[in-house]
């Protein structure tokens, strides 16, 4: 999980992000933060994010953020 607030961090550092569980909808992460997030997940992670993951419901909060990674890295295994 550390990791992931590491990632907002770097791609929204001026947005206190600690508890939030609106990033998606708010606009805090906006199409190119999504797309710079899911690079990165994707990198350290060693997962894949498909265009059917970005949802509202996966990026809203630095919790479902770790969820959708937890899933991905199950289903590749």
């Amino acid at each position: 999980m550390s990791e992931i607030m590491e990632i907002l961090r770097e791609i929204n550092p001026h947005e206190n992000i600690e508890g939030r569980t609106d990033l998606f909808s708010s606009g805090i992460l906006d199409s190119m933060s999504i797309i710079l997030l899911a690079s990165e997940i994707n990198d350290r992670y060693d997962v894949e994010i498909r265009a059917v993951d970005i949802t509202p419901e996966n990026f809203d909060s630095p919790e479902n953020i770790m969820k959708l990674v937890s899933r991905l890295r199950a289903e590749a295994s």
